[in-house]
């Protein structure tokens, strides 16, 4: 099972995550943080990432940079 390591910047509103094999990242994975970090990060059906911030926002990842073994996801 492949693990999944997930590295979250809190400042403001920004979000980095990066994330290990990027095919098995179809569940809501949650996460500690500083302030504007996130909370929850899913995945819709047909592959849109989101993340919901401590204060109840919703921001969509408007790009995705794939490799063979892992996904680098930043908005």
């Amino acid at each position: 099972r492949a693990s999944v390591l997930a590295l979250l910047l809190g400042i403001s509103s920004v979000c980095s995550i990066i994330v290990q094999d990027a095919a098995n990242w179809n569940a809501a994975h949650y996460w500690g943080g500083g302030i504007g970090a996130c909370a929850k990060i899913l995945t819709a059906p047909n592959g849109e990432i989101f993340c919901g911030a401590k204060d109840g926002s919703i921001r969509k990842f408007p790009s995705i940079t794939s490799s063979e073994n892992d996904a680098v996801l930043v908005w």
